[in-house]
């Protein structure tokens, strides 16, 4: 069981941005990175209080880069003395992982992670710009010949390693936000004063 709170979501997109902005606004965390519209793609960017939010889109189905590498960057003096969450996608928090047991990365950091079903490469960019998440996870037959080999490949949806979750993959419209540390769980329970206990969802394919 999993300290949580289920959503049901018209759009996934605009619920994660929304909860991003809760975070911000509340005091929860002082930056949160997740991706941003930049250009014909996105990148990540680091959203602190009263960031605007309307090219926020943590979903977007493109990878600028490892967020591995980022939260290597923000651990390189040391602990953080500010509270930072990052959205991240599984395969990278698989090599956060990695990271922290390198040393690499400090676990004072917040790991959100999201669920994933695959993203564009940036060969892509060279013709189409990267499309918004909710028109990318509402048209997945127009966009799986695009999708990147190594998502197309990948077995692993999902992962059991970060401080929160956000799943939403074949939970028929429903958005569900677990606790998955103990700091993720404290922090989901400030965010959601209601948040209850959820069984963890089995991941259904794509």
């Amino acid at each position: 069981m999993d300290t949580g709170k289920r959503i049901s979501a018209k759009s996934i997109s605009v619920e994660v941005t929304d909860i991003i902005g809760s975070l911000l606004e509340r005091g929860l965390m002082d930056g949160v990175m997740a991706l941003k519209k930049s250009g014909k793609g996105y990148a990540y960017s680091l959203l602190t209080k009263g960031a605007e939010m309307t090219d926020v889109d943590p979903l977007a189905p493109y990878l600028p880069t490892s967020a591995a590498n980022i939260a290597a960057k923000l651990s390189r003096k040391g602990t953080p003395k500010k509270k930072i969450a990052l959205f991240v996608r599984p395969c990278e928090m698989r090599a956060i992982v990695e990271l922290i047991k390198l040393l690499q990365v400090d676990e004072a950091l917040y790991f959100v992670e999201l669920d994933c079903p695959g993203t564009l490469p940036s060969k892509y960019l060279t013709e189409h710009s990267i499309p918004n998440s909710d028109e990318f996870l509402n048209s997945l037959d127009k966009y799986r010949d695009s999708i990147r080999p190594a998502c197309s490949a990948c077995t692993d949806a999902r992962t059991d390693q970060s401080d929160v979750a956000i799943r939403f993959l074949g939970t028929d419209g429903q958005l569900y936000i677990l606790g998955k540390s103990e700091k993720g769980s404290k922090l989901v329970k400030n965010l959601f004063p209601d948040a209850e206990n959820i069984e963890e969802l089995s991941l259904i394919h794509i």
